[in-house]
């Protein structure tokens, strides 16, 4: 066999490896996905911690039910007050916003247009949650694997080339439609475990 062919052959056989070199892979990684932009939200959840900013003060906001945030002319006002920005945790139940529930911590900050919320999450959970948006997680695993380790490759590309340094993703169509904990189910968690760090 001469010299040519087996360059060949080795470029073939490293082309369908998966390259999982060409990002710095941490199994905490996390992604910033913008969820929901305009001019009032409802956020809630059980067991949630909210604090928000005054100044370069951070105050801890009381509400067992939840909050109602809207654009204020300075800020984002809450319950007659108003804040730079907010951040909300919750347990393992995760946050509401607007109904739809989301893992990780929610930031909710003013923007040019009204309000912008940006849930920050690890990545495979993040995946998780958007499989059934992108895909049916009951299609064969091979074809839900596969999509799981494209999604992962194109958010973290999305996250290296930062068009918006406040996040790294939507929500929707502009970059992969995700809809929180509600889209989850085991088989797409599966196929996300099965694929881990692959991209």
């Amino acid at each position: 066999m001469g010299y040519g062919l087996w360059v060949i052959i080795l470029a073939i056989t490293y082309s369908l490896l998966p390259i999982t070199y060409l990002f710095a892979w941490e199994s905490q990684e996390t992604v910033r996905v913008a969820i929901y932009k305009g001019v009032a939200v409802s956020v809630g959840g059980e067991g949630i911690a909210i604090t928000g900013m005054i100044g370069s003060n951070n105050v801890s906001i009381q509400s067992s039910d939840g909050i109602e945030a809207k654009t204020g002319r300075d800020g984002i006002d809450v319950n007659g007050r108003s804040y730079s920005s907010l951040e909300v945790r919750a347990k393992d139940t995760g946050i509401k916003v607007n109904g739809k529930r989301y893992r990780g911590k929610i930031e909710i900050v003013r923007d040019k247009s009204g309000l912008l919320l940006i849930n920050e999450l690890n990545l495979e959970d993040y995946l998780v949650g958007l499989i059934n948006q992108e895909i049916s997680s009951k299609w064969p695993m091979e074809a839900v694997k596969a999509q799981a380790v494209v999604a992962r490759t194109y958010a973290l590309y999305q996250k290296k080339a930062k068009k918006d340094p406040r996040y790294d993703l939507e929500s929707t169509v502009t970059s992969q439609v995700y809809s929180g904990i509600d889209s989850e189910d085991e088989l797409a968690r599966q196929a996300v475990k099965e694929t881990e760090g692959e991209v």
